[in-house]
């Protein structure tokens, strides 16, 4: 479901808060899901992360930091994975806490390497720390069921007590 596969990288936004001792903040998801290039954005404004930390993302896919921690519900890394039931590409933009740097890690299915590079695109430099995931060459099946409403009512469901308990907010655009 790709309700669930978007939820992975909210998961990352509210766990980065949670593990910051940051509650309250506001994870941002946007839905662009018409014109040329529709794409979906999940933001936060969290620590950010080094290209250190980046590149351990990338080599680690398939182990999760967050196993046996009870604070935390994603699948750190694991549920990066969950892109390729989204779309064809992600890219992870973030710049670390102390850091004037923004870096992207791109990712693509299919493909088992990833690239590690400076953002030198003027839209997507962060200018506070933070991570934004983009992803983007959306299959048209996922546009038709990822609207505005079922993610908001999917995100309650699955969030509510989260919400609730202030531990940090949701906004879908």
């Amino acid at each position: 479901d790709p309700k669930d596969a978007l939820n992975e990288f909210v998961s990352n936004a509210a766990d980065e808060y949670v593990e910051a001792g940051r509650p309250g903040e506001r994870v941002t998801v946007v839905l662009r899901r018409r014109g040329k290039y529709p794409l979906i954005a999940v933001d936060d404004i969290g620590r950010g992360m080094t290209p250190d930390r980046l590149r351990e993302v990338a080599r680690n896919l398939f182990e999760s930091s967050k196993a046996g921690d009870d604070r935390t519900l994603g699948e750190k890394a694991i549920g990066i994975l969950a892109f390729q039931q989204l779309g064809a590409r992600c890219e992870i933009v973030s710049r670390a806490e102390g850091s004037d740097e923004t870096h992207v890690l791109k990712l693509e299915r299919g493909n088992a390497t990833a690239s590690l590079e400076r953002e030198r695109r003027r839209s997507r430099v962060r200018q506070v720390a933070g991570t934004t995931v983009y992803l983007a060459d959306l299959d048209p099946e996922v546009l038709r069921m990822l609207t505005q409403r079922k993610v908001v009512d999917y995100l309650r469901s699955r969030r509510g007590a989260a919400l609730a308990n202030g531990d940090y907010s949701i906004e879908v655009v």
